[in-house]
C-alpha cells in the first residue's frame, strides 16, 4: 500500500467471458486495499502505531511483546498473538546476543513485516473455520493469511519492510540498555507515558491559576495571567480525558496552550516538527517549553508533580535531590468531603518508600511525619489542603524508587480526589527535582 497515487494497483479490466486466475483477484483484491489506506493518509497523515501495547518491563537485556494491536505505515492490520493461531511465535530479542551490532550503531528496535515479498509478509499454515452464512451450518475450513510480524533491529528500517519503533537501545557501562521510548500510538490512552506527561502540565496550570485565583478579582494583570493559564485548558483537558486523542491533536492542543501563556507579554519559543515516531520527544520539549514559559510568566518558589492513583494507593517517582529537604504534599478535596475527613485520611495513611512499604506496613506505622502547613508556606488553592512532609537526613531512594501513599483500610469516600507534591525550588535545581516518567 502507498500514499503515491502513480504507485497504486491499476484497476482490473473485467469483460464477459474473459478467462480467469487467482491473479486477476489478488490485483483487485490489492487495489481494493490500497484505496481506502490511500484517502485515510491523505486525511490523517500520521495513520499508523499501536492500539494496544503489552511489553516486559525495560529493566533487563530481554525484550519481549506479549501483546500488541497496531495499523503499520502500509496500512496492514497487525495483532499479536494471532486468534487464528494460538501458537504463533514469541515477539521477542534477546539484547545482550545483539551488542555487536548496537556498537555498530544499530539501536532502533522495529516492530515490522516485509512489504515487498509476499511469501515472507504472511504465514501460510493458519485456518479459519467458516459457516454458510445463509444456514449458520456447514463449516469448511478456509486457509487464511497471518502477517507475519518480526521485531528487526537496524539503524533505519530497510525500505523492504513497513514497519515503526517500538524501542531505543545504547550501550551504557558494557552492556545494552534499553532507553525510555513511547511507540508511535493511535490514541493517548491513560497508561502511556504522553498521558502522564500532559497531565502533569495540565495540572500545574490549573494549579497555578487556582491559586492566583482570588487576587485576580481585583488585579488586571493577575486577571490577564489566569486568563492564559486556563482559557485552552478546557479542551486541553477534554481531549486528554477521552482515552482516544491521536496524538497529534493532543500535541496540536498543547501547542495552543503555549500560545495562551504569552498573554503574560512573554514570547513561547517555536515547537519543533512533531515526530509520530518518537512521541517522548515531542512531548517532551512542550513539556520543557511551557516550565519554560511559566518560570518566565511567574516567579513561583515551588514546582508541583502529581501522583498517580493505582488502586488505594499514590505513586509519583522520586530523587535524592529531596533528601533532608521540606517538601509538601496538596491533597485535592473531592466534593462532599470535609477537610476533617481529608485530614484523618492523610494521618491514618503510610507514608513512604516503595522499597520501604513491606516493612512499614509490618510495623503497623506510618511512615514519613506529617503535619499540616503553614498558610505562610505556600499559597493556598481553593479546595485544596497542604501539609509538610519531613524527609530525614537517611532518607535515599534507589534510581527506579517511589514515593508511595498507602491508604490503611479507609473509607473510598475519603480519598482525595488528586494528590500533588510540591517541591521548593529555592532548594533544589528545577532539572534535579523529579524523574517525571
Amino acid at each position: 500500500m502507498t500514499t503515491d497515487p502513480n504507485a497504486l494497483p491499476a484497476a482490473v479490466h473485467w469483460s464477459e467471458g474473459m478467462l480467469l486466475s487467482p491473479h486477476h483477484f489478488q490485483r483487485a483484491a490489492q487495489r481494493c486495499d490500497a484505496l481506502p489506506h490511500y484517502h485515510a493518509s491523505l486525511a490523517s497523515p500520521f495513520h499508523w502505531g499501536v492500539v494496544r501495547f503489552e511489553r516486559n518491563q525495560p529493566l533487563g537485556t530481554l525484550l519481549k511483546i506479549f501483546a500488541v494491536e497496531a495499523v503499520l505505515p502500509d496500512g496492514l492490520v497487525v495483532s499479536h498473538p494471532s486468534p487464528l493461531d494460538q501458537a504463533s511465535l514469541d515477539l521477542e530479542l534477546d539484547l545482550a546476543k545483539l551488542q555487536p551490532d548496537v556498537e555498530q550503531g544499530k539501536r532502533t528496535v522495529y516492530l515490522a513485516v516485509d512489504r515487498k515479498e509476499f511469501a515472507r509478509r504472511y504465514d501460510f499454515n493458519a485456518t479459519e473455520s467458516v459457516p454458510d452464512e445463509t444456514t449458520g451450518k456447514d463449516h469448511l475450513d478456509i486457509s487464511v493469511l497471518r502477517p507475519r510480524l518480526q521485531l528487526v533491529l537496524a539503524r533505519e528500517l530497510p525500505s523492504s519492510y513497513s514497519g515503526f519503533p517500538v524501542a531505543r537501545l545504547t550501550i551504557a557501562e558494557g552492556v545494552v540498555k534499553q532507553l525510555p521510548y513511547e511507540p508511535p500510538r493511535l490514541s493517548v490512552g491513560s497508561d502511556s507515558v504522553v498521558h502522564k506527561r500532559c497531565s502533569a502540565i495540565a495540572s500545574r496550570l490549573r494549579h497555578t491559576a487556582e491559586a492566583r485565583a482570588a487576587r485576580a478579582k481585583n488585579d488586571l494583570d493577575e486577571r490577564l495571567l489566569v486568563h492564559g493559564l486556563v482559557a485552552a485548558l478546557p479542551p486541553f483537558e477534554a481531549l486528554l480525558d477521552s482515552g482516544v486523542a491521536h496524538p497529534f491533536a493532543l500535541y496540536l492542543a498543547a501547542a495552543t496552550l503555549l500560545g495562551h501563556l504569552s498573554a503574560a507579554g512573554v514570547v513561547p519559543q517555536r515547537l519543533k516538527a512533531y515526530i509520530h515516531d518518537d512521541l517522548l520527544a515531542s512531548f517532551s520539549a512542550v513539556e520543557a517549553a511551557a516550565d519554560d514559559l511559566l518560570r518566565r510568566t511567574i516567579k513561583e518558589n515551588w514546582q508541583s508533580f502529581t501522583f498517580t492513583r493505582d488502586d488505594d494507593e499514590y505513586r509519583l517517582a522520586v530523587s535524592e535531590a529531596w533528601v533532608g529537604r521540606t517538601i509538601h504534599l496538596g491533597i485535592r478535596v473531592p466534593n462532599g468531603v470535609s477537610e476533617n475527613d481529608i485530614d484523618e485520611w492523610v494521618r491514618n495513611s503510610t507514608i513512604g518508600l516503595g522499597s520501604d512499604m513491606d516493612r512499614l506496613r509490618s510495623l503497623r506505622v506510618t511512615g514519613l511525619r506529617r503535619h499540616p502547613m503553614r498558610e505562610d508556606e505556600l499559597r493556598p488553592a481553593p479546595g485544596c489542603v497542604f501539609y509538610t512532609l519531613e524527609t530525614p537526613p537517611g532518607f535515599r531512594a534507589d534510581a527506579e524508587d517511589q514515593l508511595v501513599i498507602h491508604d490503611r483500610g479507609g473509607a473510598a469516600r475519603r480519598r482525595p480526589e488528586e494528590v500533588s507534591l510540591y517541591v521548593p525550588l529555592a532548594d533544589a535545581k528545577s532539572d534535579n527535582i523529579v524523574r517525571r516518567d
